[in-house]
């Protein structure tokens, strides 16, 4: 009876590990790997505490010796060493501990001499020439046919060595407003200008809570935008239209900068998204028509976008290199400004932060981020790099507008001395550079 219940349950694993290579290409699950290594390097989490499910105090499921080896030889290929050893390290410390298990834990993990083998890979290319020799002949005896084993053996006669991981001068800083509270954090709480007030929108009783978190760059948040109705339309719109995200202007392609899906909705494809666009115009002062098919316009389709977990978008600006060379942004000019709805809550992790001023803001669900990528003099800020902040417990929905420089140029116009901040050009923008 036990060995039948034995055979049923090892029948089972094996369906379930067929339907779920069926379901995920080697892609995805490179993804999914490089997305746990990304969240621990961010959120500086500890590869035992993973492997425990312990995300942050978050619970979530516990990982086996075969996950703890995936995830460190998928660390090995991409030149993580440190981290690749701790894994693997602690793979060879449950794959020891599996011993006497049932036969279905035993079924489905690396063998000892596998481990053991990359572990003296990574040494090797670290410099460790002694352990890498002395791990290799204790896995050349474990399993001499191991493909890891093979590859030691030739290894150790040339000796190679890891290449070294430039340093990104951001990421510390990028970690650390990561890892803040889920709240907001202006760039200076001390300047007096730094603010909460409300915004008007056309009628001067139609006003919404904005809180100024820089002045240069320009960035508020501005709370309620949009309501229940209208977030919800606008990831139901996009349900079954969401790809990949792209990155890269004229020739966009699937890149590890970015980890998302997303969809367009242009601004006549519903009556909600025009009124949101519209809605956009009147609190930003700012032109957002679409001049279809072949432009130019003054605003991009809305470019709705889902965050799985680890989702995330490395430090970017939003204007591009290139303008477009075709379609109804040709001849628009540059992303002069984002406007972005945050669509959903997020448990923990998703913010987004502005690494070169030390801004901070945590997602909250109908609130809207608005910031411009040009000063008052029409220069590119550098001070608008910002990044999408790896995605913890949850997922993360969140709305674009970006707004171009046709139909804006009278609109905003330059200030008149060069150090001139928004909040300077504000008041003419307000009342169409027209006072009485």
């Amino acid at each position: 009876m036990h060995i039948m219940h034995c055979r049923q349950q090892i029948f089972r694993q094996s369906v379930q590990n067929s339907f779920r290579q069926l379901m995920a290409d080697t892609n995805d699950i490179r993804g999914a790997r490089l997305s746990l290594l990304r969240l621990q390097e961010v959120y500086n989490m500890k590869s035992l505490d993973m492997i425990e499910g312990n995300y942050l105090g978050f619970k979530g499921p516990p990982l086996g010796p075969r996950d703890a080896f995936e995830i460190g030889q998928t660390a090995f290929t991409v030149g993580k060493l440190n981290i690749s050893l701790d894994w693997l390290t602690l793979s060879l410390q449950m794959y020891r501990s599996l011993h006497g298990a049932d036969v279905e834990q035993m079924l489905f993990r690396p063998s000892e001499g596998s481990i053991k083998a990359l572990i003296g890979r990574v040494h090797l290319f670290r410099g460790d020439d002694d352990e890498a020799e002395r791990l290799y002949n204790e896995a050349k005896i474990l399993d001499p046919t191991n493909g890891d084993v093979l590859e030691l053996g030739k290894e150790l006669q040339i000796k190679p060595r890891a290449e070294p991981i430039p340093t990104v001068d951001y990421f510390q800083n990028f970690s650390r407003l990561c890892s803040l509270e889920n709240r907001n954090y202006p760039a200076d709480p001390s300047n007096p200008k730094i603010r909460c007030r409300y915004r008007e929108a056309l009628l001067p009783y139609y006003r919404f809570k904005e809180e100024i978190l820089s002045i240069s760059p320009f960035a508020s948040v501005i709370y309620d935008f949009v309501s229940e109705d209208e977030s919800k339309h606008l990831k139901s719109f996009v349900e079954n239209k969401l790809e990949r995200g792209k990155v890269g202007g004229n020739n966009s392609v699937i890149s590890d900068i970015r980890t998302s899906d997303l969809a367009w909705i242009w601004d006549n494809d519903s009556t909600k998204a025009k009124t949101l666009a519209k809605k956009i115009e009147h609190v930003t002062g700012l032109d957002t028509s679409q001049r279809l098919p072949d432009g130019p316009s003054s605003g991009e389709a809305f470019q709705v976008v889902n965050y799985g977990l680890g989702g995330h978008y490395e430090v970017h600006m939003d204007p591009f290199d290139a303008a477009p060379e075709q379609g109804e942004l040709q001849y628009s000019g540059e992303r002069i400004a984002t406007f972005l709805i945050y669509l959903s809550d997020v448990q923990r992790g998703g913010s987004t932060v502005f690494t070169r001023v030390g801004i901070a803001v945590a997602p909250k669900k109908n609130m809207a981020l608005f910031w411009y990528n040009f000063d008052p003099a029409h220069q590119k800020d550098d001070l608008t790099h910002h990044a999408g902040c790896p995605v913890l417990i949850g997922q993360k929905w969140i709305c674009n507008k970006w707004i171009w420089t046709y139909g804006n140029t009278f609109r905003r116009r330059c200030g008149l001395t060069p150090d001139a901040t928004q909040l300077d050009i504000e008041e003419d923008m307000k009342h169409g550079y027209k006072w009485h």
